[in-house]
């Protein structure tokens, strides 16, 4: 289960990479570390077959994606590199500037982030990770949960995501940041007993 570390100050990322590597992942959110849990099956399932589906699309492209754990720094007005606030840590993206590609880390906004939520992370990946993504410029923000098979599409319009498109993740879903790039969520594993909602 997520959960805020009482800290007395504000971190940065050169404070965070400060911090021991040992116990759970983190976050790091405005100036706060938030301890990850460690995924599910489903969710499991889920980012290997999306970063699968991804990466053969990507092949021989200038595009790439990654997978967690790796370190997106998402600089702030007035952050100089290393005193980022927010450092997050996206189950599934792709970043086509690769300028931005430090060899721990993301420097700057992806192109595509794939969370696959969960209970102990649905509110934050819903509420301060939008946030974070949107003000960074990423250009396009998916939620899934595997549970459900919810799929909340964020996409940038006029310079922010505005309402997300609600779908339920069954077939091919084109990502709108990528062309020719799509998920068929099909192909993701579905819970033990799922059946298709129908319609009486």
């Amino acid at each position: 289960m997520a959960r805020l570390n009482p800290v007395a100050s504000t971190l940065t990322y050169a404070d965070y990479l400060a911090l021991p590597d040992t116990g759970p992942r983190l976050e790091l959110i405005d100036g706060t570390t938030v301890a990850m849990a460690g995924p599910g099956r489903l969710h499991q399932a889920a980012v290997t077959e999306v970063v699968r589906q991804l990466g053969n699309q990507l092949l021989g492209k200038p595009c790439r994606p990654y997978v967690a754990p790796f370190d997106v720094r998402l600089a702030q007005a007035g952050e100089a590199e290393g005193e980022e606030r927010n450092v997050l840590q996206p189950d599934v993206f792709v970043v086509c500037d690769r300028s931005k590609e430090r060899e721990r880390s993301l420097l700057g906004a992806p192109d595509f982030v794939l969370e696959v939520t969960s209970p102990s992370t649905s509110s934050r990946d819903h509420i301060a990770k939008r946030r974070l993504y949107e003000a960074a410029g990423v250009r396009e923000y998916w939620l899934f949960d595997p549970d459900t098979r919810l799929l909340h599409l964020y996409r940038r319009e006029e310079g922010n995501f505005g309402r997300p498109e609600v779908v339920l993740g069954v077939g091919v879903h084109a990502l709108a940041s990528l062309e020719g790039v799509q998920i068929d969520f099909d192909l993701v594993e579905k819970p033990e007993g799922w059946q298709l909602p129908t319609l009486e």
